[in-house]
């Protein structure tokens, strides 16, 4: 039999992946949905100014998997919102023109205010 990976995602609520064997020739599985997780922040400079109109977004592993698909724009205060994060530690990518940008960081959504500092690109 053979896996497959299936990811169930919703406005608001927490996304879910599960893996299915497939060994049968029509195959079940039942998904139940908790309650999204919030990730959210502020992105800074090195000067502590907010960048407005910053990328946030979920960012793939070495791998190159990206199993939950998120991205955002920061408002003009330079804040992030996300209500429907999963529970587990997910990988993140922010970047904004001028700046080095900041990939595969791994945050929790567990309602803490994250403060990233983006540094000027040296080109």
């Amino acid at each position: 039999s053979s896996t497959a990976e299936i990811v169930v995602e919703a406005d608001h609520m927490a996304p879910q992946l599960t893996k299915l064997e497939l060994d049968a020739p029509t195959n079940t599985i039942n998904f139940v949905l908790q309650d999204g997780n919030i990730f959210q922040g502020r992105v800074f400079d090195e000067a502590g100014q907010p960048i407005a109109g910053a990328a946030a977004r979920t960012d793939s592993d070495n791998q190159g998997r990206r199993p939950f698909d998120w991205f955002s724009h920061t408002d003009t205060e330079g804040a992030f919102f996300w209500d429907a994060a999963p529970s587990d530690a997910v990988l993140v990518w922010f970047e904004a023109d001028g700046y080095q940008p900041i990939r595969d960081m791994p945050v929790h959504a567990d309602g803490t205010e994250y403060k990233i500092t983006l540094k000027r690109s040296t080109r």
